[in-house]
């Protein structure tokens, strides 16, 4: 789950999710955004460069202050070097990390005639990449890559590789965040779709034989390309039938090399990732039954836009509450889901085993029917040392739930086991990100830290003896862990007040015929 701003007046200060050790620490104070200086004279590279026939790197100035520098030994001996060290200021248009040794910047130079938007092609001064390797920078680029984020405006200070555009950074400033300024957009820039002009590099048959083909991944999936002077080739028509042909063949042989030797499930019959809450929804009715989860319900963390929550709630009329900040929040700590956002499949399916529903209205109208509620809020990050107010607001979000949940929930896979344990629910998580940096306090039994998945799951079954494992058939990361019944006393939650928890379905949808039948009975997806 991303963290954003939890609006609206929410649950108390000490029932709200702490921000992760990480980003406790003190982060360097963002300088007011401004130009990079009077330009100074080209530099030799800059005239070696023009001679070759090969785009200049941009003309610098006065190197700034650092908000973030590299160890001084590598930075010395990178001052060493041919050239000037050199400072670039511009937005990131894309990241792209490589665990904790590399981190690529694609950067759009920011001049007197640019804007910091992002709703534009990336067609000016393509081709920019800043990069930030541990030779440089060493454990630090765990820190640069968590800090910088796309749409951000940097000024950066390293030394441009030979004929090449591409930087070596050694230090940077931030002077402005998109968080700061995108109005809680995601930053997005146009995409260059198939078929249209493109500032990429295109598929030349006459050059392939005298190079090993490197396809762009983006292009083969959907037919457009986000990079910034992309330099993998973009094929058209047959060549790009034939390079997504062997592209999905490559994942597959990957996917089969990389799977779990303890999952049953053979590769070639996993669904898809868009498959994964029915057959999580599934597994949760084989697992704890579904007359009692229609009975008691269900409270998922992270539910983000609420797929699980219609498999849950809407066909299968099973009670399901969602936490995530991104709920539309409420007076009470659990609300009715208005405004839901129908998805197309959504619509789909209810148009097909309803009947007298049609149209976006009624569908919307019929889901927001369902037993389906929301609370704003982050997931608790301790519960053992919360005070009673805060206490007491969670028990009635946990009300009499069967199991608490979580689909790939990030940050929030530690803080389900906090909740399931603090009021005595079992629980079931399917973990995906191990997120080491935002929570180093994480150690197992024999004191490492937790960094890898295997690390988490050990870590999450040393919370109590009777945790199980289990896989999903769906691809991607597929392992649930869960346990079957709570450990701790059920009583611990206090009932929930009569106002915040009325009853699930209590009313009917506006010109709605006819009541959902029980799931077995349904025409669900195969």
């Amino acid at each position: 789950m991303t963290p954003e701003a939890c609006g609206g007046d929410g649950p108390p200060q000490a029932g709200v999710l702490e921000e992760p050790a990480a980003a406790r620490a003190a982060a360097p104070a963002a300088s007011t955004p401004g130009g990079s200086g009077g330009a100074a004279a080209q530099p030799p590279v800059q005239a070696e460069a023009a001679a070759s026939g090969v785009p200049p790197p941009p003309v610098l100035g006065e190197s700034p202050a650092a908000s973030g520098t590299a160890p001084a030994e590598a930075r010395n001996a990178l001052a060493r070097g041919d050239g000037p060290l050199v400072q670039l200021e511009g937005q990131v248009m894309h990241k792209r990390t490589y665990g904790n040794r590399l981190t690529f910047l694609d950067v759009q130079e920011r001049g007197p005639d640019t804007e910091s938007t992002g709703d534009r092609p990336e067609g000016d001064n393509d081709g920019l990449e800043v990069v930030f390797c541990f030779e440089v920078y060493g454990a630090e680029v765990r820190t640069v890559r968590k800090d910088i984020s796309a749409g951000d405006v940097v000024h950066f200070e390293g030394r441009f590789r030979p004929r090449s555009r591409v930087l070596d950074a050694v230090s940077y400033r931030m002077l402005q965040r998109w968080s700061d300024r995108g109005d809680g957009e995601h930053f997005a820039v146009k995409r260059h779709r198939n078929g249209k002009d493109h500032p990429v590099v295109g598929h030349d048959p006459s050059s392939s034989s005298s190079r090993p083909k490197s396809f762009c991944k983006f292009w083969l999936s959907n037919g457009s390309c986000s990079r910034v002077g992309c330099r993998c080739d973009h094929p058209e028509g047959e060549a790009l039938r034939a390079a997504r042909s062997e592209y999905w063949e490559s994942q597959k042989k990957r996917r089969a090399e990389s799977a779990n030797p303890d999952d049953p499930h053979r590769s070639e019959d996993k669904r898809s990732h868009a498959h994964r809450a029915g057959i999580l929804a599934e597994w949760l009715c084989a697992t704890y039954g579904l007359e009692e989860l229609r009975e008691h319900g269900v409270v998922e963390l992270a539910g983000g836009r609420g797929d699980l929550a219609f498999e849950l709630g809407v066909k299968r009329r099973i009670p399901c509450t969602v936490v995530d900040p991104r709920c539309p929040g409420g007076d009470a700590p659990v609300g009715s889901w208005h405004g839901w956002r129908l998805t197309k499949p959504q619509r789909a399916w209810l148009e097909t085993n309803l009947t007298g529903v049609r149209g976006f209205a009624p569908c919307q109208a019929y889901v927001e029917s369902c037993p389906i509620r929301q609370c704003q809020a982050f997931a608790p990050a301790d519960l053992s040392t919360a005070g009673q107010e805060a206490r007491a607001w969670w028990a009635q979000v946990v009300g009499s739930c069967r199991v608490v949940v979580g689909l790939h929930p990030d940050q929030a896979t530690g803080s389900i086991l906090q909740l399931a344990l603090a009021f005595g629910r079992p629980y079931a998580a399917v973990p995906c990100c191990t997120f080491a940096d935002d929570f180093p306090e994480r150690r197992l039994a024999d004191g490492r830290p937790v960094r890898t998945f295997d690390d988490l799951v050990e870590w999450m079954r040393a919370h109590d003896a009777a945790t199980e494992l289990d896989f999903l058939g769906f691809h991607g990361k597929n392992l649930v862990v869960f346990l079957r019944k709570a450990g701790g006393a059920v009583a611990a939650a206090a009932p929930p007040s009569e106002a915040a928890c009325a009853p699930l379905a209590a009313k009917e949808p506006a010109e709605v015929h006819e009541v959902l039948p029980p799931a077995e009975e349904l025409k669900l997806p195969t």
